[in-house]
């Protein structure tokens, strides 16, 4: 008895040890990822505060643009650019410029950038470079503007988060219907931001919505073939 008891002793010890191993192992590399979407959170905040938008608003819009799922939770990603009709994160700011660099010396200016896909060909010359365009808090201070300004010549948010992706009421209502949901899904804010420290290697878009094959990609991450008729709110405000 005394022997199986000691065994068990000895494998509860060894359990917990490897326990702490993988903990000091992976927990490192769980929290470099995590930390752009906090940047996207942290900024999400401040800019809703400033402008007097709802924060769960601000948050919601973000996934919609942004999202992915990290370890089964929807994030938004501040390293996100969509040019050329695919929308991409990246782990690293650096590599996510260099490739929307890359375009624009293509003469391709249809560019989105950061959490909340703030597009380069409408609003770049808002801004004083491609850095500050895709910083986070420079990107949500901008679509809080955005969604300020429509929130008050429309009545409602969620006309407001319409008009922040097109003019076009269908492709509005798409996007609201999406923006729904994602509210709905909304976990606890995080309540501080972290520095990211990932390498700058590029990953695919995976996000349903925003890369379904044949489907027209509207507004923010998605570009449009039919610029007369479709307009990108994140990129440009509606007229009146």
């Amino acid at each position: 008895m005394q022997i199986i008891k000691r065994k068990l002793v000895q494998r509860a010890c060894f359990l917990s040890a490897l326990g702490i191993i993988v903990s000091i192992l992976v927990w490192p590399m769980l929290a470099r990822a995590a930390a752009p979407a906090q940047l996207c959170e942290a900024a999400a905040r401040t800019a809703a505060q400033r402008h007097g938008v709802p924060l769960d608003v601000m948050r919601a819009v973000a996934l919609v643009e942004t999202g992915r799922s990290r370890n089964g939770v929807m994030q938004p990603w501040p390293w996100a650019i969509h040019a050329l009709g695919e929308g991409r994160w990246f782990d690293g700011r650096d590599a996510a410029l260099r490739h929307a660099r890359a375009v624009i010396a293509q003469g391709r200016r249809n560019v989105d950038l950061g959490c909340f896909q703030v597009n380069y060909r409408w609003h770049g010359h808002k801004f004083a470079s491609l850095e500050q365009m895709i910083d986070p808090a420079q990107n949500a201070e901008y679509a809080a503007q955005l969604l300020a300004q429509h929130k008050q010549r429309l009545g409602s948010w969620e006309r407001a988060v319409g008009a922040y992706h097109s003019a076009t009421p269908e492709f509005a209502r798409r996007y609201l219907s999406r923006f729904r949901e994602m509210r709905a899904q909304l976990a606890p804010a995080p309540t501080a931001p972290a520095t990211p420290q990932a390498p700058p290697t590029a990953r695919d878009n995976q996000f349903a919505l925003l890369a379904s094959p044949g489907e027209p990609r509207l507004g923010s991450l998605f570009s449009q073939s039919s610029e007369n008729q479709t307009r990108l709110i994140a990129l440009e405000p509606a007229q009146p």
